[in-house]
């Protein structure tokens, strides 16, 4: 502890690196191939299966079952003045 003041980060940034490649690299042409796939085989599969995977249309009916008991309720009430 000789009284010196400790150094403070006033500013930080990050260290990046680039990797460069040609065109006609194996590397190029696999990240290239992948990105294909990736963008394609969801819009084949969507649209390639027809109706059978987005239902444009749809309409759907319900009757309810009903059983009648044949019991009711009668409530009854008279008016009485005072």
């Amino acid at each position: 502890s000789n009284g010196a003041m400790k150094a403070v980060v006033v500013h930080r940034e990050p260290l990046t690196k680039r990797f460069l490649t040609s065109r006609v690299s194996f590397c190029y042409i696999f990240v290239a191939l992948c990105n294909a796939v990736v963008l394609l085989v969801p819009l084949f599969v969507s649209f390639g299966n027809g109706e059978e995977f987005w239902i444009k249309h749809s309409t759907y009916r319900e009757q309810p079952q009903t059983k009648f008991l044949y019991k009711f309720i009668m409530v009854m009430d008279t008016f009485s003045s005072l």
